[in-house]
């Protein structure tokens, strides 16, 4: 469908949540693959949001500022 939002699963995190980003959606897909998420505490981390490994964390680097 499209133009719906629908909460999927929630998390809660030691550090607060500064930015997310996520890309275009491909041609041919319904979503996209990756959400990007900066954190307060100076990292970032990618998660899936594949509907099997949804919000399951791919990446993470800590940066110094």
């Amino acid at each position: 469908m499209s133009g719906t939002l629908n909460e999927v699963e929630s998390r809660f995190y030691d550090s607060e949540v500064s930015c997310l980003d996520i890309g275009e959606v491909p041609e041919g897909r319904q979503r996209c693959r990756f959400l990007g998420a900066g954190f307060a505490d100076k990292s970032v981390k990618i998660y899936s949001l594949d509907p099997e490994s949804c919000l399951s964390r791919i990446s993470m680097q800590a940066l110094p500022a």
